[in-house]
């Protein structure tokens, strides 16, 4: 009886969750999906950030990396750090397409960065070392 209750949710709590459409993944897609035409949108606007400019970059691509991460499961972290970067990059490509934008090395560099930094801090938080073997331990 005890465990079939715990802190008042019953063993099937997590199915009707599921069921209902409440799935973790899906919405990490869904909000990834969303946080990408966010930025590619925003790069055809010209505007001035200021010093801020690479801290923005940073948060943006961060907050990319922890999305992709929830939505894979954390079950490719290369894949997901190389995926944000060439985003990073096909972003600053863009820019350089639009005439009032023009592509920096140092946003990229932020990019990357956010990618690189969050993956290793997301990958340690786990408890797995990356390696070209997968076996359970």
């Amino acid at each position: 009886m005890r465990t079939e209750k715990i802190r008042g949710r019953s063993p099937n709590s997590l199915r009707e969750a599921t069921e209902l459409g409440l799935r973790p993944r899906i919405w990490a897609w869904f909000c990834s999906l969303a946080l990408v035409a966010q930025i590619f949108t925003l790069n055809a606007v010209p505007f001035a950030m200021g010093a801020w400019d690479k801290v923005w970059h940073f948060l943006a691509y961060a907050a990319l990396t922890l999305l992709l991460w929830i939505a894979t499961d954390g079950k490719r972290p290369a894949l997901v750090v190389g995926a944000v970067m060439v985003l990073g990059c096909g972003d600053e490509l863009r820019q350089a397409l639009i005439p009032t934008r023009s592509a920096d090395l140092l946003d990229f560099a932020a990019d990357a960065a956010a990618a690189v930094v969050t993956g290793a801090t997301l990958l340690f938080l786990q408890g797995k070392r990356p390696c070209a073997e997968s076996s359970p331990r």
